[in-house]
């Protein structure tokens, strides 16, 4: 039988708690829920494009709603993050733990809030009594600012559901400006004091002079989601989680049912991913794609995969700078300390050069699909 290919959705993150989610040999979603429930600090999540922080985050929420009520807040799915100024993230945050409406002037009318927390504690079949909190809110008529909103929210939400309130906060990553992200996590930091927050965060707040300066408090942790070791080819424990991932997605469940020929594809796109699943996904999505447009063929071969390669090196090729390629040369196999930070921060967000874990630390690796263009010169 013939996969749809159309599941591998390369930009789809795997839903909290679903059957497709595959643990990476990192482990960081459980690290980051294990983290959070003995430490209460906030938490920072980086790692390039494509790699899995939507993904992780959400097995965080998955793996936390026993103990924490856990509210999942992706910002970037409802608002352009270009343009998210603090009130209207807060209103968004507000909206989130609360379900209440929220005002076209931004503000939040603590009635709607109070609307929000009664159907949240009838959803939660919680003990008769909780219900006169809601009915004293909505007694009230006043509108409160989205950071009171906010802070509303989310002490009725934890004295409603007897539990801490969790906040996991996705697409932070994507603001372009780093005045402007400072400002939105200005906005979230008394969020911090009422609850657990995670929060995937953009890297050119982790490296420089940024990185010495807490975002939400003192005690907070940045997690770095690293692509997985894809060399040695034969024993890479990347291998074996890409193609897991993609049998997944694909309902395959035993590749021995696949011709041969695939599996040899499904390794080669492994390896030149890098190790990114997004990029792995989208490698097998184009070569399915000129399978069938070149040759009508059901299963992509290695030439499709070859076609597939060069579309994805010429889009690398019009991303770089003049002179990145002389940077990434220099920076290959070292720490990357004489890097400057604006290029560094660059690199490493888009997949360009990748950290790798080895023996004596950390270390930067150019991502595979760029090693002909460095070659070239």
């Amino acid at each position: 039988m013939t996969p749809n290919w159309s599941l591998l959705a390369p930009h789809r993150p795997v839903d909290s708690g679903g059957d497709q989610y595959v643990p990476p040999p990192s482990n960081i979603g459980e690290a980051v829920a294990r983290w959070v429930l003995a430490s209460g600090a906030p938490v920072l999540l980086g790692g390039p494009t494509g790699v899995g922080k939507s993904t992780e985050l959400a097995q965080v929420a998955a793996l936390l709603r026993r103990d924490r009520a856990v509210c999942l807040i992706q910002l970037d799915r409802f608002e352009n993050m270009r343009r998210l100024d603090p009130e209207r993230m807060l209103s968004r945050v507000a909206q989130f733990v609360g379900q209440p409406r929220v005002g076209a002037g931004q503000g939040v009318s603590v009635s709607d809030v109070a609307k929000g927390v009664a159907a949240l504690g009838s959803a939660l079949t919680l003990v008769s009594g909780l219900g006169s909190v809601a009915a004293t809110l909505a007694s009230l008529d006043t509108e409160l600012p989205p950071a009171d909103a906010a802070l509303s929210s989310i002490r009725t939400l934890a004295r409603l559901s007897e539990r801490r309130v969790t906040l996991l906060i996705d697409g932070l990553e994507k603001v372009p400006e780093a005045a402007q992200t400072r400002a939105l996590f200005d906005a979230l930091s008394p969020l911090a004091e009422e609850a657990d927050v995670v929060v995937v965060a953009p890297w050119n707040l982790a490296f420089g002079a940024a990185a010495n300066e807490p975002l939400l408090r003192q005690g907070e942790r940045f997690f770095f989601v690293r692509a997985p070791e894809m060399e040695p080819f034969e024993t890479a424990p990347g291998v074996p989680f890409l193609l897991r991932l993609m049998q997944r997605r694909l309902t395959i469940a035993d590749m021995n049912e696949t011709p041969q020929d695939f599996y040899k594809v499904s390794r080669d796109a492994a390896y030149w991913s890098g190790g990114l699943p997004r990029v792995f996904l989208q490698l097998l999505a184009d070569a399915a794609t000129y399978a069938l447009m070149n040759n009508g063929g059901e299963w992509p071969e290695k030439s499709n995969l070859n076609d597939a390669i060069t579309d994805h090196q010429e889009g690398m090729r019009r991303g770089l700078l003049p002179g990145d390629l002389s940077l990434i040369r220099a920076a290959d196999g070292t720490q990357g300390f004489e890097l400057p930070i604006d290029a560094k921060v660059r690199l490493l967000a888009h997949g360009l050069l990748l950290e790798r874990q080895t023996p004596r630390g950390v270390v930067l690796q150019p991502h595979p699909l760029l090693r002909p263009l460095l070659s070239e010169g």
